[in-house]
């Protein structure tokens, strides 16, 4: 599963890789998580390695974590830029 199809079926979330559905912080493999953020829904999706060096190329000197975290402002917008990315 890619990415961007992960998070059409769960939340999106900021300042932790995945949190549960209390809103708690867990690992993004963990089987209560139930939200992520860009970098979570890659290691779910066990393609984070793949998706730093597309991100790299493409945003050069935009970090993924502040992106998700302080740029970002939508769940549509994540995806959109995953999908940007083939992820």
């Amino acid at each position: 599963m890619k990415p961007s199809t992960l998070l059409k079926h769960y939340n999106w979330c900021r300042y932790a890789s995945a949190k549960d559905a209390d809103g708690y912080k867990v690992r993004p493999k963990n089987p209560k998580a139930k939200s992520f953020c860009v970098i979570g829904a890659a290691l779910k999706c066990g393609v984070l390695t793949k998706l730093r060096k597309a991100w790299n190329k493409k945003y050069d000197k935009t970090s993924m974590v502040d992106w998700n975290d302080y740029t970002a402002h939508s769940k549509t917008q994540v995806i959109d830029r995953l999908k940007l990315l083939g992820f």
